[in-house]
Formats: C-alpha cells, sequence, structure tokens
C-alpha cells in the first residue's frame, strides 16, 4: 500500500500537482482552461452595437449589466462608459451611477409659445469615491479633519402605521486639506452642512387637496449619519477642488431629488432613458394615496375600494384640439393638454396602473408624448387593466 500521507521535507502541493495532472481531461477546472484554448467568447452579434463601438468585450458588458448597473437600459449602461472613458475613470469600479430622474423641460406650443414639463431622464452623476479619486490624482490632497457633529434631532411626522421621526445629527461639519505649492504651506478649506438643508424625503398619505405627511427617503432613514457625512465630504471636495471638480452634484446629494434646470431641447422620441426609477437610484416619485388609504407594514399602500372604480369620463378628447395644445416640434403632432394629462395621472394613482405600463402600450417615450387623440383611448385601457 503506498503511504499517500505529508511526510516532512516533502514540498506540499506535489501530491495535489499529481492528482491534477492524472485528471481525465473532460473533469479540468472550467474555469482555468489550458493555455492553448482560448477562453469562450459571445458572438459579435448578440453584443449591442454600442458596446461593439466601444471595445467591450463579453465579460465586461455582461459584468456592468448584471452587477455594476444591475436594471439599467443598455443606452444609459453605454453613457456611463462613455462618461467614465472622458474622465479617465474605471467604469468597472463604479466611480458614478446612472439615477433615474425627473427633468423640467420646454417645448413648443402650436401658437409659439413654450411649455414646461417633465420628462424621466437616465442622468449620470459622479460618486463620493469619484471626488476622492479626482482629488487625490492633483497630488495635493491632504484629507480633511474628523467629522464634528451638531446635536441630535428629531427629522420627519409620525405616520399611522407607526413609523416614528428618525433622529439625526443637526449637522456635520469637517476640514478639507489640500497643499497649495505656491504659497509652500496647507490651506484649510472648513465646510458645514445641515441635515435638513440635503436630507431626501418623500410624502406619505397625500392627495391633491392634502400634501400629506413628510418623512425621510429609505437611504436617509436608514443611514442618515453616513449619508450626511457623504454630503459634507462633497461640498467640501468641492470647494477645495472647483477646477477638477466643477459644480456638479454628487449622486448621493441628488438622491430622491429633481433636475430643476431646464432646456429647450424637443422632447425624445422612442423608448424614454428610463422607464421608472428603478432599484436604489430612483428619486422618490411615490404615487400618493388617495383619502382613505392607509400604508400597510410593507410599504404598500392599501387602495380603498372607490379608488378602482372605472373612470366614466373620456377627458374631452374628441372634436378639434384648443389652439394652444402642445405640438411635437419633430413630427408636429398635437399632444394632450395639460388638464389631459392631470386627468390620466390622477386615474393612475386611484387605479394603481403604472405609469410606464402606459409608456409601453402604447409606445410613449414619456407620458407626456401622448396625443390629443389617444387620450381616450388611454383611459379606456386603464380603466380595463383595474
Amino acid at each position: 500500500m503506498v503511504d499517500n500521507r505529508y511526510q516532512p521535507g516533502q514540498r506540499r502541493g506535489t501530491q495535489q500537482q499529481t492528482r491534477t495532472a492524472e485528471r481525465p481531461a473532460q473533469q479540468r477546472d472550467p474555469f482555468n482552461p489550458p493555455p492553448d484554448q482560448p477562453p469562450a467568447t459571445i458572438p459579435a452579434s448578440k453584443l449591442p452595437a454600442g458596446a461593439i463601438a466601444r471595445g467591450l468585450d463579453e465579460a465586461t458588458w455582461n459584468t456592468l449589466c448584471n452587477s455594476i448597473f444591475p436594471g439599467a437600459l443598455a443606452d444609459s449602461i453605454l453613457l456611463a462608459v462613455d462618461y467614465c472613458r472622458a474622465r479617465n475613470l474605471d467604469v468597472l469600479k463604479k466611480p458614478c451611477h446612472i439615477v433615474g430622474m425627473r427633468v423640467q423641460q420646454k417645448s413648443m406650443k402650436q401658437d409659439g409659445s413654450t411649455e414646461s414639463r417633465w420628462v424621466w431622464r437616465d442622468v449620470i452623476l459622479p460618486g463620493i469615491y469619484e471626488y476622492r479619486i479626482t482629488a487625490r490624482r492633483t497630488g495635493e490632497y491632504l484629507g480633511h479633519s474628523a467629522p464634528e457633529w451638531g446635536d441630535p434631532i428629531k427629522f420627519g411626522d409620525e405616520l399611522a402605521n407607526g413609523s416614528s421621526p428618525i433622529t439625526a445629527p443637526e449637522w456635520c461639519a469637517m476640514t478639507i486639506y489640500r497643499w497649495n505649492e505656491t504659497l509652500r504651506e496647507r490651506i484649510e478649506y472648513p465646510v458645514q452642512v445641515y441635515f435638513t438643508e440635503v436630507v431626501a424625503t418623500k410624502g406619505v398619505g397625500g392627495n391633491d387637496e392634502s400634501p400629506g405627511k413628510t418623512v425621510a427617503n429609505q437611504r436617509w432613514s436608514k443611514a442618515p449619519r453616513q449619508m450626511l457625512l457623504k454630503c459634507t465630504e462633497a461640498a467640501g471636495l468641492r470647494e477645495a477642488f472647483p477646477d477638477e471638480l466643477g459644480g456638479e452634484p454628487t449622486a448621493e446629494e441628488m438622491d430622491g431629488r429633481t433636475i430643476d434646470a431646464e432646456t429647450a431641447a424637443p422632447a425624445p422620441r422612442g423608448k424614454p432613458a428610463t422607464e421608472r426609477p428603478r432599484a436604489t437610484t430612483q428619486p422618490n416619485r411615490e404615487t400618493k394615496p388617495a383619502s382613505g388609504e392607509t400604508n400597510g407594514p410593507s410599504g404598500a399602500t392599501a387602495q380603498a375600494s372607490s379608488a378602482t372604480k372605472p373612470d366614466q369620463s373620456t377627458t374631452a378628447s374628441t372634436g378639434s384640439p384648443p389652439a394652444d395644445a402642445p405640438v411635437d416640434p419633430a413630427t408636429g403632432q398635437v399632444r394632450a393638454t395639460t388638464e389631459q394629462l392631470e386627468h390620466v395621472r390622477k386615474l393612475l394613482d386611484r387605479t394603481g396602473v403604472p405609469e410606464n405600463g402606459v409608456c409601453e402600450k402604447f409606445d410613449l417615450g414619456v407620458l407626456e408624448d401622448m396625443g390629443y387623440d389617444q387620450v381616450a383611448q388611454v383611459v379606456a385601457w386603464i380603466n380595463n387593466a383595474v
């Protein structure tokens, strides 16, 4: 009998190497193919054209879609790739975030006037990690002081489901240090950020007549000190490195917020940049419950029985459109009026039908792309979907 036990003086791993060498070829480790066997690759036809144009292989693309930016649209992922390449960043380290946000946009009416409307867009925002990387690349970033915290405060309203206001520091302060080569000394950049000025909130239990109650969103409720610290550090880094970072806020600072800047660009056609806010990168545009609704422990809204009754009106979408109805500058199609859009959204709120479901059914980029003559069809479809 051969003694296979380890003997003193024997090189460790010899037995394992021998057993591996004796293993049949079909049982070899599939994750470590022989040098003469190239790794399997996906056919080029199965990769998006944009990924092929950017030289992305299967492994990188699958990682971006399934791990780095799960749930994001392909065009948005490619936008993040371009963003990182322009700033010489490794996209696989996720220095930026794809954030679905509501952007205020202007469109031209038939009478020549302009109308502002809100549309969903995927926006690429830097994370606090990109701020740190960019600051350290200058060779002048000397770190920051230990954070200082204000007295604890209560924030948010108490809800009927038993949720209590969160406890958070009133403010956070720190000092960013940067080396000044001209002066040959360290320059200090102190900054102080107040919790109530940066916390992301959401409305609960409101309707058209009453705004309801205000609470911190899920992320800020779970880690208020961490989020406040990130916002404080980001504000300090922007002050210390204005040329390198500019004025673009981080994803942590914009969590749950909207972009107020207006753009005169025409509304995009085709699929929206984002179907609806998704996963952890979404802003809070939660459907406000109508009167008589309550929020259960799971956070889902319990609809009152009367909220699911079909809408009997057709929103006056027959006949000639009014003179001030918005017009799509790209196609010349008359869009739904503001009153029609408000009516449809109220119907969506009452029935619980998701807005992106309507967009997919009628091939709309956003609800505002709905034609004037489509309103009656959309209302009928929503009623039948209940």
